[in-house]
């Protein structure tokens, strides 16, 4: 059961943010402990994070010792991107990240905490790894593989979080698909069953987006850069339409950007 820690020493600035992680935790973390110098997250001893809130609305980020790093390296590069600093020596090893305050308290749990995968995921994954590793030719392995996944409970949550409708166009509501944000094949095992990573898309849209023609702002907003405003129109799309951005998905979409979308209007 996890406890809340406030040292008589604390630094009084230290409370709200610990008040906050502790909140956003669940109960398979030990402590949060708050003191004069920092505050720690811990799942058990040995295996702990420690933060710094900034004045920036941003937070410093360390972990250390061969036992966390070991646990959570992957998974802090995976929601907080690449680490700002190292230190390696003999008998210590440190690694630092500046975080968004409010990235930090929604995807802490998941950093420290690998997700458990079900039978039901565990099933999908294989299955569709399966598939990718088939000697075939792309296409058809996208498209067995978009059919093995459109009949998971992944795309079920994917679609019912937006009531089962195109996000782009709420009036379409048939032959919809739950999209991977960030491709399966570049995945690793719980981006590809995380339903953040999804997005519920009518047929023609998913093609925009699988193609990197379309993509999305951390924020929601639409990018159209390499559609003319023929194909705009024939789409109807105006350049302004807005999504629902989700809890942990703003990562994804700003891998979409980055290594998927062209823009190409210059």
């Amino acid at each position: 059961m996890k406890k809340l820690t406030l040292n008589e020493d604390m630094n009084p600035k230290y409370e709200v943010p610990a008040r906050l992680v502790f909140e956003e935790i669940n109960n398979s973390f030990d402590e949060v402990c708050a003191t004069k110098g920092y505050i720690r997250v811990r799942v058990k001893k040995g295996y702990s994070i420690y933060f710094w809130p900034k004045k920036d609305n941003n937070v410093l980020v360390d972990i250390e010792g061969k036992s966390a790093v070991g646990s959570f390296l992957g998974f802090a590069e995976m929601y907080w991107g690449e680490y700002r600093n190292k230190v390696v020596g003999k008998n210590i090893e440190y690694y630092y990240w500046v975080v968004d305050a409010t990235l930090f308290y929604q995807t802490i749990s998941n950093v420290m905490t690998r997700m458990e995968l079900t039978d039901t995921d565990a099933k999908l994954i294989e299955d569709v790894d399966f598939i990718y590793n088939k000697k075939l030719p792309i296409y058809e392995k996208k498209a067995l593989a978009k059919q093995r996944i459109g009949h998971s409970s992944f795309a079920l949550k994917v679609k019912k979080r937006v009531n089962n409708t195109c996000i782009l166009d709420a009036r379409k509501k048939r032959n919809l698909i739950a999209s991977h944000i960030k491709p399966w094949a570049e995945s690793v095992d719980e981006e590809k069953i995380d339903v953040a990573n999804g997005l519920c898309l009518s047929p023609d849209y998913d093609g925009l987006f699988e193609d990197g023609l379309i993509s999305f702002t951390s924020e929601g907003k639409i990018l159209t850069g390499k559609l003319s405003v023929e194909e705009m129109l024939a789409y109807g799309l105006t350049g302004f339409e807005m999504i629902s951005v989700a809890p942990n998905q703003g990562k994804y979409l700003k891998w979409h950007v980055q290594n998927k979308y062209h823009d190409t209007r210059g």
